[in-house]
């Protein structure tokens, strides 16, 4: 084999003469790129606890309890982002939000 052939079959672009295809020609194929409806559904927060009432709740369970809520408030917004990501401006973000 010389070695104008080898750089032919290695680097088609860069031989001497063209190469025509096999005769296939590309198809372009739309796909739907959205989640179902139901997952865009902006989530609705939970109705917080009542602020006329007080308790007293031990410093590890009201440790826990914020560590929940944290987490949760996080996920909301996440989630309220990818909503927003694929039908923008469906769901309302806080300020700082916006920024990301």
């Amino acid at each position: 084999m010389a070695i104008g052939s080898f750089a032919l079959m290695t680097l088609p672009g860069c031989g001497p003469e063209k190469i025509e295809s096999a005769g296939t020609t590309p198809v372009a194929v739309k796909l739907a790129d959205t989640a179902s409806a139901d997952l865009l559904i902006c989530p609705a927060p939970p109705v917080a606890f009542p602020v006329d009432q007080s308790a007293v709740i031990p410093a590890d369970a009201r440790s826990a309890m914020m560590s929940l809520a944290f987490a949760y408030a996080a996920t909301l917004d996440q989630l309220k982002r990818l909503i927003n990501w694929n039908r923008p401006g469906s769901c309302a973000l806080p300020a700082d939000a916006e920024a990301r």
